[in-house]
């Protein structure tokens, strides 16, 4: 109701009422009053009530669009790494993994296992029993010692324990593993009527790890020959895994190389007897193709829920909660230029989203042209994987990039050997770390480190030179921009607050209205009471009169 409205029906109630002279309904004028007094600071307040709400709704709304953007992302992987595929022709012989280290381009190489890792053991005879006695007839302690490597040329010692009349096959075990690198399991071999236990030791695989057992009087007298030996026990040495990665023997202390390839783990669980498996990484065309879709839907989702939210109409009903909202017009412009960026990092130029079929329409969003951007994914898959995803490549591939940040320039930048232990990256000193080098911090490089193998650190001449080519693709530049819509702190982030603190302060300014209100309403109270006793006293007067007047008449006519 409108506040003229409310104050014509107050004024038409106070008409009416006052012509009734005595028994005024003070309070629902009172009331009415009141009402219209408050109607246009209530309105007021409501309007600017609904106006907080409805940004704060708003903002969540377009929260929600950047958590379900982020979501889908993060499902596609690293940016630097999800569009590489790791593969083997045979992983029934030879698994492959990638590692932290980054994969290079697309290669394969030829893998020939020759021998798998094996764990050195030691097996002690069997025994009948679990509970017999391990010591001699004699009754002597005896000591069991393991030690690295072999009889004849033994290493340091792994552990020793004590063998008396108390020891059983079983404590012996659960003493054994207690010493590191080593486990121990009995076995029955036997049948249940004729039972054989044997005391298996166990350690890392690998020839490093071989060791033996000796078995000796504590007191250094000659060993009975009855009792646990040592003489008697089978040994076997450990073995490390080989393998041929094109010609070129590597060796393991397990199945597994995790650094034999640059970004790959190869687990090798079987023989190729001569007929090598091809392995190696390359180009996940189905994840980028997955990607460049994700981001486009992602995208357009996240434009059109900013535009629903702070589109202005004339009906406030229909207005959205962020129009006129400055934050979240920049917002709007932001992306509608974000997808124009130029990428750099590949080749010797900057890319577009549209030179791989992904192209900006005019009201901003994004449209996927499926037959172009697969023709460029099929002539130059590295384009694209610059374009969607993140590159990080050496051009010496012995080389590679350990770790790039949003502060880290695109582009290609020169790696340069200037001294026997100083290096540049674009003509800035760069630290030296062991097998890390990294960008001065100072520098338009910052956050770029580099592994150098110590390999490549000691035999590169002075004067030596390469490429590292960094670019930071659309998946990676989307996660940040989202990222930092969240951060409470940022223009956007603050709308909520500023919403949360007007709200708060229109709850002080509406209890000070009602009170004020309050008063109001009792000061009218206060004063048509007093008006009505004295209305009603005139009417008692007039009462008076009449009666006066007709008694007079009467007897008049009498």
């Amino acid at each position: 109701m409108s506040t003229s409205s409310i104050t014509s029906n107050a004024g038409q109630a106070a008409i009416s009422a006052l012509k009734s002279g005595s028994g005024i309904d003070i309070q629902t004028l009172a009331t009415d009053l009141t009402n219209a007094t408050k109607a246009s600071s209530q309105a007021a307040l409501d309007n600017r009530k609904k106006a907080a709400e409805a940004q704060i709704s708003s903002v969540a709304k377009v929260m929600n669009a950047v958590d379900t953007f982020l979501s889908s992302l993060k499902e596609i992987g690293d940016a630097a790494s999800f569009q590489r595929q790791p593969f083997s022709a045979d992983t029934t012989k030879i698994s492959v993994d990638t590692t932290a280290e980054a994969l290079p381009p697309d290669f394969a190489s030829s893998v020939d296992v020759v021998r798998l890792a094996r764990e050195p053991s030691v097996r002690f005879a069997s025994a009948s029993s679990l509970d017999g006695s391990l010591i001699g007839a004699d009754g002597l302690s005896r000591t069991l010692t393991f030690k690295k490597g072999t009889e004849a040329t033994p290493g340091s010692t792994l552990g020793s324990i004590t063998i008396d009349a108390s020891t059983t096959l079983t404590s012996l075990r659960d003493q054994i593993n207690g010493i590191s690198g080593l486990s121990a399991v009995i076995v029955n071999g036997g049948t249940a009527a004729s039972p054989q236990y044997t005391l298996s030791v166990k350690g890392a695989s690998g020839a490093a790890n071989s060791f033996f057992a000796s078995v000796a009087n504590a007191d250094g007298s000659t060993l009975a020959t009855d009792g646990l030996q040592s003489a008697n026990a089978t040994v076997t040495s450990g073995l490390d895994a080989e393998i041929k990665i094109d010609g070129l023997t590597v060796t393991s202390a397990t199945n597994t190389f995790s650094s034999a390839l640059q970004g790959l783990s190869l687990t090798v669980s079987g023989l190729t007897n001569g007929t090598p498996v091809t392995v190696g990484a390359r180009t996940n065309t189905e994840s980028l193709t997955t990607a460049a879709a994700t981001l486009v839907s992602g995208f357009n989702m996240m434009l059109e829920t900013v535009k629903a939210e702070s589109a202005f109409d004339a009906d406030p009903t229909k207005r959205g909660g962020l129009s006129n909202n400055s934050a979240a017009s920049s917002l709007l412009a932001q992306l509608r230029r974000f997808t124009t960026q130029p990428i750099s990092g590949y080749a010797d130029r900057a890319y577009t989203m549209a030179e791989i079929g992904i192209k900006t329409n005019r009201d901003g969003s994004l449209t996927l042209d499926t037959t172009a951007f697969a023709t460029v994914l099929r002539r130059d898959p590295g384009r694209v994987e610059a374009v969607i995803a993140s590159k990080r490549t050496v051009a010496d591939g012995r080389l590679s990039v350990l770790n790039a940040t949003r502060d880290t320039a695109t582009g290609v930048h020169e790696l340069k050997k200037t001294g026997a232990s100083t290096w540049t990256i674009n003509g800035t000193s760069a630290t030296l770390s062991g097998t890390t080098l990294t960008a001065s911090t100072s520098s338009t490089e910052k956050g770029l480190e580099l592994t150098v193998p110590a390999s490549v650190l000691g035999s590169v001449p002075v004067g030596y030179t390469t490429r590292v080519s960094y670019s930071r693709g659309m998946l990676e530049r989307v996660s940040d921009m989202l990222s930092d819509l969240k951060d409470s702190q940022s223009a956007f982030g603050r709308i909520t607050t500023n919403s949360k603190a007007t709200l708060s302060k229109l709850e002080s300014e509406q209890q000070q209205l009602d009170d004020r209100m309050t008063q109001l309403k009792a000061r009218y109270l206060k004063q048509f009471a007093t008006m009505d006793s004295l209305v009603g006293q005139g009417r008692t007067t007039q009462d008076s009169l009449t009666n006066f007047m007709t008694s007079w008449s009467n007897s008049l006519k009498g």
